[in-house]
């Protein structure tokens, strides 16, 4: 069975002064930064969510989505705003195992898109789907890798379901620059009660909560990938060198 996707979306960086997320991908592209990661994801992902910001344009993600080739998308507004993604995933997973609360209402949407529903006290907006199993497999990405590829994924997927098989991991994430990137991972779906209690108890930093998790790496240096493949937009100076890539490569990212 194919993984499910789970991209964290935050809106407005500090760092940028705007969303980085609803910029460009390249210049003169109706696709964004986030709409090059749902691309990116579209091969593999059987379902993707997205967790956007509270006050997130719901119908520019869906259009994004479109643009990547995704027939379906899930949105949901982050309960916990600009406190990380430890308290944000901890806050979305019970919502993604079909927890949604009552009082849920439908509002209308365009056709072919699952109809958006307001539901659970934290706010969430959700476009229809199944609910989350512990066995199902998950990638949890960053929404601002505007170069992912889709190759990542592949060799993420591939390590996951060996390992996983023998029981041997709980999530395979990509090493960059001799750092582990839990944003850029493949990881067994009960790990989100893990992320629960370690939020519960008060801690913020997401490595911090996967220490007692059995977790295997893929070296990005040593697969030889560029390295736009798996960096992500933080700064003014990374968006200029993201475009003199794509410049280079005339607007490619491979």
């Amino acid at each position: 069975m194919q993984p499910r996707a789970l991209i964290l979306a935050g809106g407005a960086s500090r760092r940028m002064g705007a969303d980085k997320l609803a910029l460009p991908w390249r210049p003169g592209s109706q696709l964004t930064v986030l709409g090059a990661v749902l691309a990116a994801v579209r091969p593999l992902a059987r379902e993707v969510v997205v967790l956007a910001a509270p006050g997130a344009d719901v119908p520019a993600v869906i259009r994004q989505a479109r643009l990547a080739g995704l027939a379906d998308v899930r949105v949901h507004l982050d309960a916990r705003p600009q406190q990380g993604p430890l308290p944000a995933l901890a806050a979305v997973w019970p919502q993604l195992e079909g927890e949604e609360g009552p009082g849920a209402a439908s509002t209308g949407a365009a056709p072919g898109v699952r109809p958006a529903v307001a539901a659970g006290p934290c706010g969430a907006a959700l476009c229809g789907g199944g609910t989350l199993a512990v066995e199902d497999a998950v990638f949890v990405l960053a929404g601002d890798l505007p170069g992912l590829a889709p190759r990542v994924l592949e060799v993420l997927w591939k390590r996951y379901q060996v390992l996983s098989e023998k029981r041997a991991c709980d999530a395979v994430l990509v090493i960059r620059e001799g750092r582990w990137q839990p944003l850029l991972g493949c990881y067994c779906a009960a790990v989100g009660r893990i992320w629960r209690a370690a939020a519960a108890s008060g801690e913020t930093r997401l490595m911090r909560a996967l220490a007692g998790l059995r977790l295997a790496g893929v070296d990005a240096d040593a697969q030889g990938w560029p390295s736009w493949w798996t960096r992500p937009l933080h700064t003014p100076a990374d968006l200029s060198a993201w475009r003199e890539y794509t410049t280079r490569r005339g607007g490619g990212v491979t």
